[in-house]
């Protein structure tokens, strides 16, 4: 048996601008899982009526149509995968397997990478630990500067240190983040992040190969 495939508008989670991920649905005996669709080196997000106009073959707007042959392409890929790993349904299906292998065109960028790790957290209903990788990320933002980024092998010793050290010297927002994410000292709020970003540097580089 070989799983079905489709792409989806997931609605368990809405982002501030109204968007909602979109993610490629696998069901295999009655049991789904979802996996991210990437754009642009970053989960691709939609709005209800882009994800219509998405589906539909008569949209006029060129980069809604771009989205729709990266989603064809990703549902196609998927479908492929599924192929393989059950040799066109002679053996049973693994979606442990599935994850190691689907790409998505994943993203090779930090933030990119980072996002697909969040919505994973999601997933597994993980709300606390969603929650404070939120925060550092935010807090990675704020030190890149508005829409830059990085990518997952420039996430280095060296850049951890110079990002603590600027958490550090910034005291005033660090103490005001601290008392609204954690709740402590703004020393104690500087040392999560630097642990979040240390224990998952490999993690998330590794997500993105």
């Amino acid at each position: 048996m070989i799983p079905s495939i489709t792409a989806i508008l997931w609605k368990y989670f809405q982002k501030a601008d109204k968007s909602f991920p979109i993610k490629i649905r696998v069901t295999y005996r009655q049991a789904s899982k979802y996996f991210p669709i990437n754009f642009e080196s970053a989960p691709l997000c939609l709005t209800a009526a882009e994800w219509t106009e998405v589906k539909s073959e008569r949209t006029t707007n060129r980069r809604l149509k771009v989205i729709r042959n990266q989603v064809v392409k990703c549902e196609a890929e998927a479908r492929k995968l599924c192929e393989d790993l059950t040799l066109n349904g002679k053996r049973p299906f693994s979606f442990g397997q599935f994850k190691q292998k689907y790409a998505g065109d994943r993203p090779t960028s930090f933030l990119g990478t980072f996002d697909v790790y969040l919505d994973s957290l999601l997933l597994e209903e993980r709300m606390g630990t969603h929650r404070s990788y939120l925060c550092a990320k935010s807090a990675i933002e704020r030190y890149l500067g508005d829409g830059n980024d990085i990518q997952t092998h420039e996430l280095t010793p060296e850049f951890l240190r110079k990002f603590e050290h600027h958490l550090l010297g910034d005291s005033a927002s660090t103490m005001i983040s601290s008392r609204f994410e954690f709740g402590t000292r703004p020393n104690r709020t500087v040392s999560r992040y630097r642990t979040i970003l240390t224990l998952n540097r490999r993690t998330l580089i590794r997500n993105s190969l």
